[in-house]
């Protein structure tokens, strides 16, 4: 079985070569690290790895080991894992510790199975002095990865011949721009100057502006005071105007007084006249009731004596012939009805609420009079017929 591979993978944050070599008769391994000098190597006949299989207490044969190695490399089996470690690596894997330190590296075959972990370690030496085989293999590998680099820059050539143009015109640019700045530091340090008046002429600019400051201030206050003595004069003409306008109100308001002080007196002198017109009513009223009376009684007397006596014989009627009595009581009736008529005239040329409150007042009720008149007239229509 021959079998013979090359792989360049990243070990430990180490970027590791390694040569696989294998036979029916023997197992070469070697390991360059790419970015130095340094490279390991190992030979194995197929009984040393028998016996180391045997120690770790699974044993594999030759055949069997070799396989197990291929498939780890190409990845083809997830139950077997490669990797390389140094010396101290190893011991912590082991969970040992040793005294000295040693310069081996150490391929691992790892082969996960079912109910167990078995490392298998193959030991690689230093090599100090490379054969002139391997400095072939070295020599040709570097000119591979060369003609690799130049026909990968090839594409990039056209942008490395831009970047130095832009990277020798950045330069120039650099020269002029520190030529400029040398200009203006010489411009800053004349600014710089400049500054200095400036601030020099604010500082006294501030003290000046201080005592105009004080000066406002002190203006100010004397102004206020003015003001202060404007607005006591005006709130005292003010005050002049309102006596002013008072004393005008109060001589409108006297000569209103005095027209209601002449009305209630022309008032008073009605009111006198009315109670003298109300005594004299009353008097008249009470001699038209005492007559009323008179009246009545005889108009009683009258029916009573027409209602006892016998009828009287018939005789002719004569309109204008009548009893002495009927006839005097109708002469007191009209001169009642008469007397009637005379006080209501006079009441309705009084005003109305005047008479309405003084009539209340009186003895006599006028609907009363005129009720007892009613009843007097209704008795004579009897005694007529």
């Amino acid at each position: 079985m021959e079998y013979e591979k090359t792989i360049e993978a990243l070990f430990h944050s180490k970027l590791l070569i390694v040569e696989i070599k294998l036979s029916s008769s023997q197992l070469n391994i070697s390991v360059q690290e790419k970015l130095s000098e340094k490279s390991w190597i190992g030979e194995f006949s197929p009984s040393f790895i028998e016996e180391l299989t045997l120690k770790t207490g699974n044993f594999k044969k030759f055949s069997i080991f070799t396989k197990m190695l291929i498939s780890g490399l190409e990845g083809t089996s997830s139950a077997v894992v490669v990797d390389i470690l140094n010396h101290e690596d190893l011991d912590q894997l082991r969970n040992t510790s040793s005294y000295h330190s040693s310069s081996k590296l150490y391929f691992i075959i790892t082969y996960v199975g079912e109910f167990d972990k078995v490392h298998y370690p193959l030991p690689l030496n230093t090599q100090t002095v490379l054969d002139s085989s391997s400095l072939q293999k070295t020599i040709s590998r570097l000119k591979k990865e060369v003609d690799i680099l130049k026909t990968s820059m090839e594409p990039h050539q056209m942008e490395i011949s831009k970047t130095l143009k832009e990277n020798s015109f950045l330069k120039a640019q650099i020269e002029e721009l520190r030529a400029e700045l040398e200009i203006l530091g010489n411009e800053n340090k004349e600014k710089g100057e400049i500054i200095r008046e400036l601030e020099k002429a604010k500082a006294e600019s501030l003290k000046e502006n201080k005592t105009l400051q004080k000066e406002n201030d002190g203006m100010v206050h004397e102004l206020d005071k003015i003001r202060g003595h404007m607005d006591m004069i005006i709130e005292q003409l003010e005050e002049a105007e309102r006596e002013k306008n008072k004393w005008g109100s109060t001589k409108s308001l006297l000569q209103e007084i005095e027209e209601q002080k002449k009305l209630i007196e022309r008032l008073n002198e009605e009111i006198e006249m009315n109670r003298s017109e109300i005594k004299e009513l009353k008097l008249v009223s009470k001699k038209d009731k005492s007559r009323i009376l008179q009246l009545e009684s005889e108009l009683r007397a009258l029916f009573d004596r027409y209602r006892c006596e016998p009828p009287p014989k018939p005789m002719k009627r004569s309109t204008s012939v009548k009893p002495e009595s009927m006839r005097k009581s109708a002469d007191s009736f009209s001169k009642l009805r008469t007397s009637e008529d005379s006080r209501k005239s006079f009441q309705s040329s009084i005003s109305p609420n005047k008479s309405e409150k003084h009539i209340h007042n009186t003895s006599y009720d006028s609907d009363e009079i005129q009720r007892r008149l009613t009843k007097i007239q209704n008795m004579m229509k009897i005694v007529k017929e």
